[in-house]
Protein backbone atom coordinates (compact mmCIF):
# COMPACT_ATOMS: atom_id res chain seq x y z
CA UNK A 1 0.00 0.00 0.00
CA UNK A 2 1.30 3.74 -0.65
CA UNK A 3 2.32 5.68 1.56
CA UNK A 4 1.14 9.02 2.73
CA UNK A 5 4.41 10.64 2.31
CA UNK A 6 4.84 9.10 -1.39
CA UNK A 7 1.08 10.51 -1.88
CA UNK A 8 2.18 13.80 -0.70
CA UNK A 9 4.80 13.78 -2.91
CA UNK A 10 2.87 12.52 -6.36
CA UNK A 11 0.09 15.54 -5.19
CA UNK A 12 2.83 18.32 -5.62
CA UNK A 13 3.68 17.59 -9.20
CA UNK A 14 1.58 17.54 -12.07
CA UNK A 15 1.01 14.20 -14.61
CA UNK A 16 4.03 15.28 -17.02
CA UNK A 17 6.61 15.70 -14.06
CA UNK A 18 5.89 12.61 -12.76
CA UNK A 19 8.21 10.67 -14.70
CA UNK A 20 11.31 12.55 -13.21
CA UNK A 21 10.51 10.90 -9.81
CA UNK A 22 8.22 8.12 -10.07
CA UNK A 23 7.79 5.55 -12.88
CA UNK A 24 4.64 3.15 -13.60
CA UNK A 25 4.44 -0.53 -12.74
CA UNK A 26 2.04 -2.02 -15.21
CA UNK A 27 2.33 -5.17 -13.15
CA UNK A 28 0.39 -3.78 -10.17
CA UNK A 29 -0.45 -0.15 -12.20
CA UNK A 30 0.57 2.00 -9.98
CA UNK A 31 3.34 4.93 -9.99
CA UNK A 32 6.38 3.76 -7.77
CA UNK A 33 9.30 6.16 -6.45
CA UNK A 34 12.53 5.87 -8.18
CA UNK A 35 15.66 4.55 -6.54
CA UNK A 36 18.31 6.50 -8.47
CA UNK A 37 17.37 10.22 -9.74
CA UNK A 38 17.99 10.24 -13.43
CA UNK A 39 17.61 12.34 -15.97
CA UNK A 40 13.85 11.27 -17.61
CA UNK A 41 12.26 11.79 -20.88
CA UNK A 42 8.60 11.53 -20.00
CA UNK A 43 6.22 12.00 -23.10
CA UNK A 44 2.56 12.70 -23.00
CA UNK A 45 0.92 12.60 -26.25
CA UNK A 46 -0.57 16.20 -27.41
CA UNK A 47 -4.15 16.32 -28.43
CA UNK A 48 -5.73 18.54 -31.06
CA UNK A 49 -8.14 20.88 -30.15
CA UNK A 50 -11.29 19.65 -32.17
CA UNK A 51 -11.13 16.67 -29.59
CA UNK A 52 -12.61 18.70 -27.37
CA UNK A 53 -13.02 15.81 -24.15
CA UNK A 54 -9.52 14.66 -24.82
CA UNK A 55 -7.98 18.06 -24.89
CA UNK A 56 -9.69 19.16 -21.94
CA UNK A 57 -8.04 16.36 -20.25
CA UNK A 58 -4.99 17.03 -21.75
CA UNK A 59 -4.82 20.74 -20.60
CA UNK A 60 -6.01 19.01 -17.26
CA UNK A 61 -3.11 16.51 -16.69
CA UNK A 62 -0.68 19.59 -17.76
CA UNK A 63 -2.27 22.26 -15.28
CA UNK A 64 -3.57 20.18 -12.33
CA UNK A 65 -1.13 18.82 -9.49
CA UNK A 66 -1.44 15.80 -8.06
CA UNK A 67 -4.82 14.06 -9.34
CA UNK A 68 -5.40 10.52 -7.67
CA UNK A 69 -8.12 9.73 -10.00
CA UNK A 70 -10.91 11.03 -12.76
CA UNK A 71 -13.08 12.88 -9.93
CA UNK A 72 -9.56 14.81 -8.54
CA UNK A 73 -8.93 15.64 -12.40
CA UNK A 74 -13.00 16.81 -12.58
CA UNK A 75 -12.76 19.27 -9.88
CA UNK A 76 -11.87 22.36 -10.10
CA UNK A 77 -10.00 24.27 -7.15
CA UNK A 78 -11.98 25.66 -4.00
CA UNK A 79 -14.42 22.50 -4.46
CA UNK A 80 -15.23 19.79 -3.60
CA UNK A 81 -17.80 18.35 -6.17
CA UNK A 82 -16.57 17.11 -9.77
CA UNK A 83 -17.93 18.40 -12.51
CA UNK A 84 -19.72 15.99 -15.08
CA UNK A 85 -16.85 16.56 -18.00
CA UNK A 86 -13.35 17.61 -18.04
CA UNK A 87 -14.74 20.59 -20.77
CA UNK A 88 -16.89 21.69 -17.53
CA UNK A 89 -14.13 21.72 -15.23
CA UNK A 90 -11.16 22.96 -17.63
CA UNK A 91 -13.60 25.87 -18.47
CA UNK A 92 -14.15 26.64 -15.08
CA UNK A 93 -10.57 27.10 -14.62
CA UNK A 94 -10.04 29.01 -17.63
CA UNK A 95 -7.78 26.22 -19.20
CA UNK A 96 -9.41 26.34 -22.77
CA UNK A 97 -9.43 30.20 -22.87
CA UNK A 98 -8.00 31.02 -26.30
CA UNK A 99 -5.26 33.41 -25.28
CA UNK A 100 -4.68 31.06 -22.27
CA UNK A 101 -3.86 28.12 -24.66
CA UNK A 102 -1.04 29.67 -26.66
CA UNK A 103 0.37 31.52 -24.14
CA UNK A 104 1.25 27.50 -22.42
CA UNK A 105 1.94 26.18 -25.44
CA UNK A 106 4.49 28.56 -26.48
Amino acid sequence: EESRQQISEIRNVTFAQLPETHWFNQKTNRWQKRKRQRKIVGRLYPVLPNQTEKFALYQLLLYKKGPLGWDDLKTPPNSTTPCKTFVECAKLMGLLDDIEIWRRTL
